[in-house]
């Protein structure tokens, strides 16, 4: 899990250095693409003409979405747009070079504990513990790395109320179901699952904040369900 925990101080890093967020989101869906990728050259396995497609569809249909459901937040006030003088003090080259290294290190991390959790010759459960601890670590460094100074002013659990633990929890189980994912399915089969999920998510989004949505909002939809019920066919 060590590589998920580079891969998120990687996110934020890109999110901070690219002020164009649309094109972060679009750049970003290629982690699909490169889990693919590293799934041939890892595991071996072969995708056809017709998965391939529907890889694409996947990344544009992503896309599509989470681009349409950020113009609507900022349309209802729920997302700050930060001054042209802010945004000049970021480096877009930065940002590129991060989002294309997190959307490579998301695909061979998801490649490699797929090899990982199928290979194990431990128990399953044991194999998680020795994973999430690795991960757990790294994290740990990263947080008093990030935020020595705010830590030592106010206590490292300052700000845990009890939305927070339940976050936990649900990130927990959330990481438990991506184990068993790779396990009985593949990291491929998990892209699609969190593209869904994205969507759906997307879609309470754009209700809860009463924005009606739009043609690339339905579409965006749309191709991500005919691209998950296509894979597999």
């Amino acid at each position: 899990m060590g590589q998920y925990s580079v891969l998120h101080l990687r996110f934020e890093s890109n999110s901070s250095n690219i002020h164009h967020w649309n094109f972060l989101q679009i750049t970003n869906q290629l982690k699909i693409l490169s889990a693919a990728i590293f799934s041939i050259i890892v595991l071996g396995k072969r995708i056809n003409f017709k998965q391939w497609i529907c890889l694409l569809m996947l990344i544009l249909g992503v896309a599509l979405v989470q681009v349409e459901t950020y113009s609507a937040s900022i349309e209802t006030g729920n997302i700050e747009v930060k001054t042209e003088s802010e945004e000049n003090q970021r480096s877009f080259f930065t940002g590129l070079c991060c989002v294309l290294l997190a959307s490579v290190t998301s695909g061979f991390a998801g490649v490699y504990l797929e090899k990982r959790v199928k290979r194990a010759q431990t128990s399953f459960w044991g194999n998680n513990i020795h994973l999430y601890l690795s991960g757990s670590i790294l994290a740990l460094v990263g947080t008093f790395v990030k935020e020595r100074k705010a830590i030592s002013e106010n206590g490292f659990f300052f700000g845990y109320d009890f939305v927070i633990w339940i976050m936990i929890l649900i990130a927990t189980l959330d990481g438990l179901c991506i184990s068993m994912i790779l396990k009985y399915a593949g990291t491929i089969t998990k892209g699609f699952a969190t593209s869904f999920a994205i969507v759906l998510s997307s879609i309470v989004s754009v209700y809860w904040f009463g924005v009606m949505p739009s043609l690339k909002f339905v579409s965006g939809s749309v191709i991500v369900v005919v691209a998950v019920t296509t894979y597999g066919l």
